[in-house]
């Protein structure tokens, strides 16, 4: 796609060029021979799938609606017939977009989108009529597996979507009802390869933009999910590395674009590094943790935490990876955030072999601090008045929660408050400035 569109620049340049002198009319000529007619390109129109997906949900949900009513009035077969009837209608609709409309992306996703609304309504309604024993567990990753098929049978973008939200439900209750929740990794394996074949066919279209936002929010609550948390604090070190990792690997495959949305991973990892920054300048997370206050008995799994110390393992080693990866690349513009894992590691022993609290507290206000001024200095570095807005917000925010657990006058809060504001005001105005000059 992107080899077509520079093909289509320069066929377009070739007149001006001619026009200007830069090249003669016999080697543009030769040029368009070599490159020949551009075919037009198949251009989704978003509008019309985003149109398609919304009126599937709406009608699947208004059918699901329309049988409640009188529903306990009708005989079981009836009930059955109701049910099963929409499904059946789906997998028709579905048929006939593979055999007619298979390269249409609003009908793949508006179609495989119903027919799973349908089959969940069909599930829920043949149990409740039949009084079938389950919970909402059970109901949600029943319903989340059957859809699986047409992630990969109809191109369904959306379904994909709805699976991995299903499959992370499920996980939270599962865990709820002191269950274990580990199968969400094989699980979330299933779809792993949906997800890396959108990502390569356009990782900034915005297919795999979706997928990918939906990848990062789901791991990050399921990560939490799942840890069975025998060995206090554990948390620490397992989501500093896996946002690390996230914040590393977007840097290195979204390198391309400048936007914060078109780099999900980046986003989410720089976001969850400056959250867990602020979190541990509090004294609070260091207190009991560690194998003092190592945690057994009902409700906690021995064998599911034995799978936590290889989480931890494996993403610690990925991230510091990554990070001797940077340095020797010499990316200076990532190491400061990717110095995270070996910080909270370094604190989390400390913490819980000599409990020295405040001093990891105030360790990691430092850090807030650099980490705040380092963002704000990239963002002058590269011309970017969002990153040095993000910078003065996390020192902003350093300062705000320094203050309120604080012995300082009102006075001092009030000068430091505004020459905080003043400095964002400078950053912003000179940076304006600068721009217009270069303009």
């Amino acid at each position: 796609m992107k080899r077509a569109t520079g093909i289509a620049w320069l066929l377009d340049e070739l007149p001006a060029l001619v026009r200007d002198g830069v090249l003669e009319e016999d080697a543009a000529q030769r040029l368009r021979n070599h490159y020949g007619p551009l075919l037009p390109q198949h251009r989704t129109n978003w509008g019309i799938v985003v149109s398609s997906v919304l009126g599937s949900a709406l009608i699947g949900l208004g059918i699901i609606l329309v049988l409640a009513v009188n529903w306990e009035m009708l005989s079981r077969p009836v009930r059955t017939g109701i049910a099963l009837g929409p499904m059946l209608i789906g997998q028709g609709i579905c048929a006939w977009v593979i055999w007619a409309r298979a390269e249409s992306t609003a009908w793949r996703e508006g179609a495989s989108l119903f027919l799973a609304l349908t089959v969940g309504a069909a599930i829920a309604l043949v149990g409740q009529t039949y009084h079938i024993a389950g919970d909402f567990g059970t109901f949600v990753l029943t319903w989340s597996l059957l859809a699986v098929p047409l992630v990969y049978l109809m191109n369904g973008t959306t379904v994909a979507i709805a699976y991995l939200v299903g499959i992370t439900v499920w996980a939270g209750d599962a865990q709820s009802g002191h269950e274990h929740a580990m199968w969400f990794w094989p699980l979330a394996a299933v779809v792993a390869p949906y997800v890396l074949l959108k990502t390569r066919e356009d990782r900034y279209g915005p297919r795999a933009m979706w997928l990918l936002w939906t990848v990062c929010i789901c791991l990050c609550i399921a990560t939490g999910i799942v840890l069975e948390k025998n060995l206090p604090g554990i948390w620490i070190v397992v989501y500093s590395s896996l946002f690390s990792v996230m914040y590393l690997t977007g840097s290195y495959w979204f390198d391309e674009t400048s936007l914060p949305g078109q780099r999900p991973f980046q986003t989410v990892g720089a976001g969850g590094i400056a959250v867990l920054t602020l979190l541990f300048s509090f004294e609070w997370p260091w207190r009991q943790i560690g194998w003092h206050y190592y945690r057994s008995g009902y409700g906690y799994s021995v064998a599911a935490g034995v799978l936590d110390y290889v989480f931890v393992a494996v993403l610690f080693v990925c991230a510091i990876a990554l990070l001797v990866t940077s340095v020797r690349r010499r990316r200076s513009d990532v190491i400061v955030p990717a110095a995270m894992p070996i910080l909270s590691t370094a604190g989390y022993i400390l913490a819980a072999v000599w409990e020295e609290n405040e001093s990891i507290a105030w360790a990691f206000n430092l850090f807030g601090l650099v980490l705040g001024v380092w963002t704000i200095r990239l963002g002058i570095t590269r011309d970017r008045l969002y990153v040095i807005n993000v910078g003065m917000l996390m020192v902003s925010a350093l300062i705000l929660v320094r203050f309120f657990d604080s012995s300082m006058s009102f006075v001092v809060r009030g000068v430091v408050f505004i020459l905080v504001g003043a400095a964002f005001l400078a950053s912003n105005v000179m940076l304006l400035q600068r721009r217009r000059k270069a303009a």
